[in-house]
């Protein structure tokens, strides 16, 4: 095992390295393994220039919760169009609620974690509806955290 596989997911230089959702996925499970193993986490993927998203959090292991882009935080210009909200509904995303927890983004939970379904949910939807290609790859971030 390498040194920087040892360290917490939010001690990491974080970066994605494809924008294929078969790889993309492969990337993003890896990562939400390892967000379960360190407990009471986040990690965002993010296109900076719009400000959509997909965000995952646990907290000891036994859950994974998931976010991505509502209307409600984006300028006018970035909102979601009625093809992208199709298809978020689609992939399963449940519509934004306005209670405390998931105010204003669509959301998924899976009680336990199912990682491979995560990944693939969040690397289409990076792809489909955040708007992440090969042009834009540059203009992605992601970072993890404590809760």
């Amino acid at each position: 095992m390498s040194p920087t596989s040892e360290l917490p997911l939010r001690h990491r230089d974080l970066a994605l390295t494809s924008t294929h959702a078969e790889v993309l996925a492969f990337q993003l499970g890896a990562w939400l393994n390892q967000l379960l193993a360190d407990g009471d986490t986040f990690l965002t993927v993010a296109m900076d220039s719009t400000n959509r998203f997909v965000q995952f959090a646990t907290g000891d292991g036994d859950y994974l919760r998931a976010e991505t882009t509502g209307d409600i935080f984006l300028e006018p210009r970035h909102q979601l169009g009625p093809t992208e909200h199709d298809r978020l509904a689609r992939f399963g995303w449940n519509p934004p609620q306005a209670d405390e927890v998931f105010v204003g983004n669509h959301w998924k939970m899976w009680t336990p974690p199912d990682v491979a379904d995560a990944a693939q949910l969040a690397a289409l939807t990076l792809c489909t509806v955040c708007g992440l290609s090969d042009a834009t790859l540059a203009d992605s971030s992601v970072r993890a955290g404590l809760l």
